[in-house]
């Protein structure tokens, strides 16, 4: 005789806790995972109040597409070259705003989440 099926049970998504990483860098970006589907780039649904990215002017609707030396195109990205950034380095970001390439310059900042 076969076990029992095992029965499916949905659970609620866990919030975003935005972007640490290895290293615990962060920039206190908060991707708008639904407008980056498909986009070339990240598009932000926000940055953390007092994070790297908001002290550097990052807005909501701003489209990520470069950090420092890496191009960004997607979400996976944006993980990648967080994994490679340090807290207190200095880093340029490179946004689409309004149609138009603007450069953000931003210190990398510790997590203050644990890492996992």
């Amino acid at each position: 005789a076969l076990p029992a099926r095992p029965t499916f049970q949905k659970v609620a998504s866990p919030s975003p806790k935005g972007d640490t990483r290895t290293f615990g860098a962060s920039l206190g970006t908060i991707p708008d995972y639904a407008a980056s589907a498909g986009a070339k780039g990240v598009v932000l649904s926000g940055a953390r109040p007092g994070g790297a990215a908001d002290l550097a002017g990052a807005k909501r609707g701003d489209k990520i597409i470069k950090i420092g030396r890496f191009d960004v195109l997607s979400v996976e990205d944006l993980m990648f070259v967080l994994g490679e950034l340090r807290p207190k380095e200095k880093v340029k970001i490179t946004v689409v705003r309004d149609g138009k390439n603007v450069d953000l310059t931003a210190t990398v900042q510790e997590s203050k989440q644990p890492m996992r």
